[in-house]
């Protein structure tokens, strides 16, 4: 079973690793890559869905 909107990601796991880099941060480094987190995005950072 495969998800057509996940076909065009890397296979390997660095190069995976690469696109998720660029899709996360996390909250305790934000201002390291100059990005300020807004009050919600913290109150976020503990949510997990199931």
């Amino acid at each position: 079973m495969t998800v057509p909107a996940l076909d065009d990601l890397p296979r390997g796991p660095a190069a995976l690793a690469g696109v998720v880099q660029g899709l996360l941060i996390h909250e305790h480094l934000a201002s390291t890559y100059g990005v300020t987190l807004r009050p919600e995005q913290h109150e976020q950072a503990h949510l997990r869905s199931v």
